[in-house]
């Protein structure tokens, strides 16, 4: 008795166990899984986009209005600015968004495919950079390119891309310039009544905030939104971008306008030296000549060929003429000293058969001629004479005369020397001032 007892009650739990199973599959039945449903939406709309054409080939809303794509923009780095070339690299994130009635779908999530297959088939804006000399999408680990399904069919297409865009630059104030590069967007293949460009609402372009370049500081940047005509391309829909560029002088001061200015400046050093310390200034003179030729040729090889003078070329090129003035005077100074020497030489040589005659001299007269003390406080130097004459009064011209001439030559090299201690200073002083005045108001 006992034992069916136990039976019937068994079965009777199996029995509720099965219902309760029973009822909780039907219930499970009628409802759906979100995330099922996601599933099958999201295998519905790539189907779609891989079987019908025109997803691809036309742009949405054909026929009736045109296309507004929302664009923003984040510039990861600005580099490699090189003035010879005339270009700029920059490293961008492009955020584009539109929308495409033919792509809505009933997910609850939006759908993003990262896959060239299915990106490729999609319509998509074809905006190209009008200043761009090359670029590129990158492609580690894989493109750096997504597309967004929304369910209301609005698309959000980004891609990374690294570009080099050419830049219009004005070297005259070099390297004291500063430059306006911009990036310019539009669309190829439709004017501005099938697709338009716009910026986002609220801050569409953003910089990274450690961005750091060699030689330039990013001092602002614009961002503008136009319609433009061009004579083969009316009415293009644009979006421009605007960097201003100021370049830092550090790097050219250091290695070009402070040893230039000391070669200038050492070159001054000859106008100290004795007029007899021929081969000291000679050897200065060419030595500083040479060496701010090859500072000038070093300047202009990261320039490019431009017609016009630099500010770098001016101060080279000054610089030059200071040193080479400074040789033109040692060789106007050492003319008149030699030919003092020689003109006293060739008296001294002339005296003797001039007064001996046919008779035998009485005496030797001793002419000692003392032509002072130079600005350094050393002593010319005594030139005496020994004269065998019959009468020194008729002997006295013929030693005097030359005497007198040949000290006014010493004299007046002695002052073209002490005119170069004060002119050339003061004129490159005049010079500095100038130069600098003037292009930092062209900087400016």
């Amino acid at each position: 008795m006992m034992s069916d007892d136990n039976y019937t009650a068994r079965l009777l739990h199996l029995s509720i166990f099965m219902v309760v199973i029973l009822v909780t599959s039907m219930v499970s039945g009628g409802e759906s899984d979100p995330k099922d449903s996601n599933t099958k939406e999201h295998s519905a709309i790539i189907s779609k986009i891989m079987n019908v054409f025109e997803i691809g080939a036309l742009r949405p809303n054909t026929g009736t209005h045109a296309v507004n794509v929302t664009c923003e923009m984040y510039v990861n780095s600005i580099h490699s600015v090189k003035e010879v070339n005339m270009e700029y690299s920059v490293a961008i994130y492009l955020k584009m968004r539109w929308h495409d009635e033919r792509l809505r779908h009933n997910g609850t999530e939006p759908i993003t495919l990262n896959s060239p297959e299915f990106i490729d088939v999609v319509w998509r804006p074809d905006v190209y950079f009008d200043n761009e000399k090359k670029g590129e999408y990158h492609k580690v680990t894989t493109d750096n390119r997504a597309l967004e399904l929304g369910s209301e069919g609005d698309i959000t297409y980004g891609l990374r891309l690294s570009l080099t865009l050419s830049c219009q630059m004005r070297l005259q104030a070099f390297p004291m310039d500063s430059h306006r590069c911009n990036m310019m967007m539009l669309s190829y293949a439709y004017d501005a009544n099938n697709l338009i460009l716009q910026w986002r609402d609220f801050n569409p372009v953003a910089l990274f905030p450690d961005n750091q370049m060699p030689q330039f500081t990013l001092t602002k940047y614009d961002y503008t939104e136009s319609i433009r005509t061009y004579k083969h391309m009316p009415n293009k829909s644009c979006l421009e971008v605007v960097f201003y560029l100021e370049r830092e002088m550090g790097y050219y001061i250091l290695t070009n306008y402070i040893p230039s200015a000391l070669l200038v400046i050492l070159s001054w050093v000859s106008f100290w030296l004795h007029l007899d310390a021929t081969a000291a200034r000679v050897a200065l003179g060419i030595t500083t000549v040479l060496t701010t030729a090859t500072q000038l040729s070093i300047a202009r090889e990261s320039l490019p060929e431009v017609s016009y003078p630099t500010a770098i070329d001016v101060w080279m090129t000054s610089c030059m003429f200071f040193v080479f003035g400074a040789m033109i005077e040692f060789a106007i100074v050492n003319y008149l000293y030699m030919y003092r020497k020689s003109k006293i030489n060739e008296h001294v040589s002339g005296i003797e058969p001039q007064v001996q005659g046919n008779y035998r001299p009485h005496f030797e007269l001793t002419q000692k001629t003392n032509f002072g003390n130079n600005a350094d406080g050393l002593n010319d130097g005594n030139f005496t004479t020994h004269v065998p004459v019959k009468d020194v009064d008729s002997t006295r011209p013929f030693i005097e005369k030359p005497a007198v001439q040949t000290c006014s030559y010493a004299r007046m090299a002695k002052k073209v020397d002490r005119l170069a201690r004060l002119l050339f200073p003061l004129l490159y002083g005049v010079f500095n001032v100038i130069y600098w005045c003037h292009y930092k108001q062209i900087f400016r």
